[in-house]
């Protein structure tokens, strides 16, 4: 019989788990379990705990095999890589995979990425996430991590509470990226720590050599039972006397990817929109809706701040807490969270001549998606606190944008009638002029919406709208201080009229009720015509008020915003207005300069901006005349073959420390035993495993008809080395070493450079376990 052949599994080396190891891994499967359901408020649902308890599943059980096989740490870093990148499309990223399992370029790519990156997209993504972005590859990240970490301290250390940090470290996690208040302080606090101390318990008495009757150990088990009962119960009735502290998470130190404040107020440019106006628009065609009847008001933005010059939109205060911390423009996943009720709408959106960065949307947004982007990296940001959409890249022509949304129902006049103001914030510098008028206009209402229909009514009867095209205008664009002054006061060819456009109108009409007590906002937007083709002519400016328990009630344009045309008087004078000067609208986009843009854009742009898309016209240029499907394919390709290359210089790395270790480490006789197996692995790296049970001669006689002749020399010199009078001289062992390098040289001598590259990056001898490597004579 060959004394090269496969070989069993090595002797002294137990394949089974022992049964204290499978306690260890089932109590750190539950501590990291209760770890990862703080991340239930960003995620929501219960896919991201499924994945994230699988790989610590995969975590555990690579740990055990590594300690059953006495496999260094480096080896079981190794194998939990590979499976990180193997499984994770299975688990995390399947809209990449293969058939939903098999890896990708793409997914190896999203998971890389994600792993690294994805940590500030799921701070700065509204709850709840779900699967968007990829992002599920976090808590398969954690779970396996945590899976191997902790198995690892478990298996390999004698302090019983060394492996407990690791699912504490999970907690952690769980509370700096989950949401503002706890998911369960009885799982998280109560639970955690009573099977933590369980855990550390037990691995104690699992240390203590002592023997103890049946009886003993069941007294023993059911006191500390009964004390962590105890304890958590005593633990529940103090923490409620216990007074409470801000929660730190961490989405409150990430600046969100949109700055409100630096946003452009659309309403400036409302003229764009109106007849007679420089490149005026009121005839073009700005998108497409569907899904919605006619008369249904869309929303293009809604500003809820006032800084005395314009409206624009609020910037979430520090620290804040509640519903002001998400008021903030954020990447949104496959479902945004509303506590909104009424119809659900699907409503599909087709951009023509829009431009800017605004989307159009309706009601209360609980999906959205853009043809032709990737859902895990669109450009498009929700503000769930108005309803504002965003798309940082900008709204260009042919863009198609699917909206799913609840409209609430319109109150009935039993409901305005009893409803109060409600107590959302607004921020607002209201002129004393319009204080005052708003005051002179509401003294005999009696209720909020009473104090809004009055003054919508004044402006209504008392107004006429102009949008300045008169010779000389009878009405300049808008809506600082000194404007809205003027407009309320008259004056001018105007005499005591107001006269104004949307503009003004939309603008003084929040402002006043704000002063009286009721939040209200402004909102841009477009009453749908019959056939769902929005025009600029269809464009208006209306007005939301915040109602208790109503939530946000529309004030529609025909409430307030009058038709009749104001005519021309003799010139008064004018009152002295504000020093805050009139701001004229922007007519072309600050960022995005189509020739037909209609709203202000704010996406930040430079010169490195330039420089890339420099670049990439040049890359464009040169693979032109490529198919389009050579650049799929080498994405797709290059990836993985870079992680296998990757994966194979780390065997090879791994190979030539292990040789080091063993040439130049220990006494003299571990190196000569080493110098042996260094030639039976690179043996088994070509597919020859030694026999057990076979003496050097032996093996060596078989490697030698494989061609490694020299194989017998170094049996010879290692056997007198090991059972030879005395010790062996340095000098003898480099000669066995170089010995050692001849008899591997034979061995692959001849063969072709596919077979020797892949014995190269065999990695099966580092892998097994080892064994006493000194044979028999």
């Amino acid at each position: 019989m060959s004394a090269v052949t496969a070989a069993p599994p090595a002797r002294g080396v137990r394949l089974g788990a022992a049964p204290g190891d499978l306690v260890d891994g089932a109590f750190l499967l539950a501590l990291v379990g209760l770890g990862l359901l703080g991340f239930h408020a960003v995620y929501g649902g219960t896919a991201f705990l499924a994945v994230g308890l699988t790989g610590t599943v995969l975590g555990v059980a690579v740990s055990l095999l590594a300690a059953r096989l006495r496999q260094p740490l480096v080896a079981e870093g190794l194998v939990a890589v590979l499976l990180f990148f193997l499984l994770g499309g299975a688990l995390a990223a399947r809209s990449s995979a293969l058939g939903g399992v098999l890896p990708t370029g793409s997914t190896l790519r999203a998971l890389a990425s994600t792993g690294v990156h994805g940590w500030k997209e799921l701070l700065t993504t509204a709850a709840p996430v779900g699967a968007s972005a990829d992002l599920l590859v976090l808590p398969y990240l954690i779970g396996l991590a945590a899976g191997v970490v902790g198995c690892s301290l478990a298996t390999r250390t004698r302090v019983p509470a060394a492996p407990v940090a690791v699912p504490a470290a999970v907690l952690g996690l769980g509370i700096l990226f989950g949401g503002r208040t706890p998911v369960s302080l009885l799982a998280q606090g109560t639970v955690f720590s009573v099977v933590a101390v369980g855990w550390v318990a037990v691995r104690h008495e699992r240390r203590r050599d002592v023997t103890r009757s049946a009886s003993v150990r069941r007294n023993r088990t059911a006191a500390a039972i009964g004390l962590l009962v105890a304890a958590a119960l005593l633990g529940q009735v103090v923490a409620g006397a216990l007074p409470g502290h801000q929660r730190v998470v961490l989405d409150r130190y990430v600046v969100p990817p949109v700055d409100p404040s630096t946003l452009s107020s659309p309403l400036v440019a409302f003229r764009s929109f109106t007849p007679g106006a420089p490149h005026s628009l009121s005839s073009a065609d700005l998108f497409t809706v569907h899904g919605v009847s006619a008369g249904s008001l869309v929303r293009l933005a809604t500003m809820d701040a006032y800084d005395g010059s314009t409206f624009g939109f609020a910037a979430p205060p520090a620290h804040a807490t509640g519903a002001t911390a998400i008021d903030a423009f954020r990447s949104v996943g496959a479902r945004i969270a509303t506590d909104a009720q009424g119809v659900a709408v699907h409503a599909t959106v087709t951009v023509a001549k829009l431009g800017g960065v605004f989307v159009p949307s309706i009601g209360a947004v609980t999906g959205l998606s853009l043809d032709g982007a990737s859902s895990d990296h669109s450009p498009l940001r929700v503000d769930q606190v108005t309803g504002t959409v965003l798309d940082v890249a900008g709204v260009h022509a042919g863009q198609v944008v699917h909206l799913d949304a609840v409209v609430p129902p319109a109150p009935t006049p039993s409901q305005l009638a009893s409803a109060s103001p409600a107590g959302d914030q607004v921020t607002a510098t209201i002129p004393h002029e319009l204080q005052a008028t708003a005051s002179t206009w509401t003294a005999q209402a009696t209720g909020a919406w009473a104090r809004v229909t009055a003054i919508a009514a004044h402006l209504k009867t008392d107004g006429r709208y102009s949008n300045g095209t008169e010779t000389p205008p009878l009405a300049l664009p808008g809506h600082s201080t000194g404007r809205l002054v003027s407009f309320i006061s008259g004056g001018g060819d105007v005499g005591k009229q107001i006269v104004g456009d949307d503009e003004q109108f939309a603008a003084t009409m929040a402002l006043m009720c704000d002063a009286v007590g009721v939040p209200a906002r402004v909102v841009l937007g477009a009453v749908v015509p019959a056939g769902g083709v929005v025009t600029g002519a269809d464009v208006h400016a209306w007005v939301e008020v915040a109602l208790s328990p109503l939530g946000w009630v529309s004030v529609a344009p025909k409430l307030f915003i009058p038709t009749t045309a104001p005519s021309r008087e003799p010139p008064q004078p004018q009152p002295q207005a504000s020093a805050t000067p009139v701001v004229s609208p922007p007519v072309v986009s600050t960022v995005i300069p189509p020739d037909d843009t209609a709203l202000p854009s704010s996406a930040p742009s430079n010169g490195r901006n330039a420089a890339k898309h420099a670049n990439t016209a040049h890359r464009h240029g040169v693979a032109a005349h490529l198919p389009a499907w050579v650049g799929t394919v080498a994405r797709d390709v290059s990836a993985p073959i870079g992680l296998l290359v990757a994966l194979g210089l780390l065997v090879v790395a791994a190979k030539g420390l292990r040789r080091r270790r063993r040439q130049r480490s220990g006494p003299v006789l571990a190196r000569v035993a080493g110098a042996w197996r260094e030639l039976l692995d690179a043996a088994a790296d070509l597919g020859h495993r030694a026999e057990p049970a076979g003496t050097r001669t032996e093996t060596a006689r078989t490697l030698a008809g494989l061609g490694a002749g020299t194989a017998l020399r170094v049996a010879t010199a290692a056997d007198s080395a090991v059972f030879g009078p005395g010790e062996p001289d340095p000098a003898h062992v480099t000669g066995l070493w170089e010995l050692v390098d001849a008899a591997r040289r034979e061995l692959v001598a001849g063969l072709p450079v596919r077979r020797r590259l892949r014995a190269a990056v065999n990695p099966v001898t580092l892998l097994r376990a080892p064994r006493a490597a000194g044979g028999r004579r």
